[in-house]
């Protein structure tokens, strides 16, 4: 088996949705970014691969970190003004680029890219007992447990403390 050179998964820190912009003003980069329903409008804990917050309800992938989820529609961010929040206030993003667009390996990077979103959905199910809430729920299957989900990220934290007890 031959070595691949990939970046290691650095998630930069959290955005607040309305204020996002690209990953930066130079080469474009591909990754993944996960986004976050926060009820107290301030962002999670930092974001790794070894654990993702409770808070984040998708992790996507992309070939351009600086347009997508930047700019355009979006289905996860439409889904959860739909079903978790009509407002983007307590919604955050956070990036992690692996990749240069156009480098000479792009085929091998976008999959390794793929990888680590399929890793990271992984890592938090087995985490958390749940996917993020909006990971299959765009796709028509396990809505009742998407819907448990959901209904929990709408409480306050003060409530998802108390249940705890």
């Amino acid at each position: 088996m031959c070595a691949m050179a990939v970046r290691p998964i650095v998630f930069g820190d959290w955005r607040e949705w309305d204020v996002r912009n690209g990953v930066s003003a130079g080469q474009a980069q591909g990754g993944v970014y996960v986004l976050a329903h926060c009820s107290s409008g301030r962002p999670p804990a930092k974001a790794t691969v070894e654990r993702l917050p409770r808070e984040v309800v998708y992790v996507g992938v992309t070939k351009n970190l600086g347009t997508r989820p930047i700019r355009g529609r979006h289905d996860g961010v439409s889904k959860y003004h739909r079903q978790i929040d009509a407002s983007d206030k307590r919604l955050f993003v956070a990036f992690a680029p692996l990749f240069e667009t156009n480098c000479v390996d792009y085929a091998v990077q976008r999959i390794y890219a793929q990888y680590v979103e399929s890793l990271l959905v992984w890592k938090f199910t087995a985490e958390h007992s749940y996917p993020p809430a909006l990971h299959y729920g765009h796709k028509g299957r396990y809505q009742m447990q998407v819907a448990e989900v959901i209904k929990a990220l709408r409480r306050t934290p003060q409530k998802l403390d108390q249940s705890k007890k």
